[in-house]
């Protein structure tokens, strides 16, 4: 059965549900990818181990990926799944969503298709993902210059390190709280118009943040 799989903050999927959720077998396990490619993305850390603190005791240790390492891992599982990650992702980079969509769907059930189209169209992205999809370079770096600017209020960050989306943000519908905005789990979403506007002006904020980086705020 197809799942829908979304990524955290940084942009990252959780490889260790990616193996669980489509069923792999357990020599598919993320700790069992070995070679030197998981080598090689662990150093980059396009590849790292997290984990989750639960509220009584211990901790679930997993492995998060970027775009690169996904790819990886999914040579690691099996050329078919290879082919279909690469598609998909050669759709999403093209700004392609739907299209995208359709070409992870290939091998669900018709609802799950369905669905998954769907989600295609309305779902949001994390910051980091909506400006790889815009063009838009040095995402962390854009989203604190942002935070800067005098004129920007759409989202403001937290005592607990967290972004979230304030009013004005929800009221012109380019973003979104994914999650209660006062809870430590919440996550900014950017909504595909507010996607379309990153896209629109990307020169404007790629030149912006260059230009914030050599200041003494965006140095640090």
């Amino acid at each position: 059965m197809g799942q829908v799989f979304e990524s955290d903050e940084e942009g990252m999927l959780n490889l260790n549900e990616i193996k669980n959720k489509l069923s792999l077998p357990e020599s598919k396990k993320p700790s069992r990818w070995t070679n030197n490619y998981s080598k090689s993305f662990l150093e980059s850390r396009n590849l790292v181990l997290k984990e989750i603190k639960h509220l009584g005791a211990g901790t679930t240790k997993y492995y998060a990926g970027d775009e690169e390492a996904i790819i990886g891992y999914a040579m690691f599982v099996s050329v078919e799944f290879y082919r279909q990650v690469i598609k998909a992702f050669v759709e999403l980079r093209q700004g392609n969503l739907t299209k995208a969509a359709e070409i992870a769907a290939d091998t669900m059930s018709e609802a799950d298709a369905h669905y998954l189209k769907r989600q295609a169209r309305i779902k949001g992205m994390v910051w980091s993902e909506a400006c790889a999809y815009s063009g838009i370079y040095h995402a962390n770096k854009c989203r604190d210059m942002l935070m800067d600017h005098p004129k920007f209020k759409y989202f403001e960050k937290s005592g607990n390190g967290k972004f979230f989306v304030t009013e004005d943000g929800e009221d012109i519908g380019y973003f979104y709280n994914r999650g209660n905005k006062f809870s430590s789990n919440t996550t900014l979403r950017v909504t595909p118009e507010g996607r379309e506007w990153l896209r629109d002006n990307r020169d404007w904020f790629n030149n912006a943040t260059e230009s914030y980086i050599n200041t003494p705020e965006g140095l640090h």
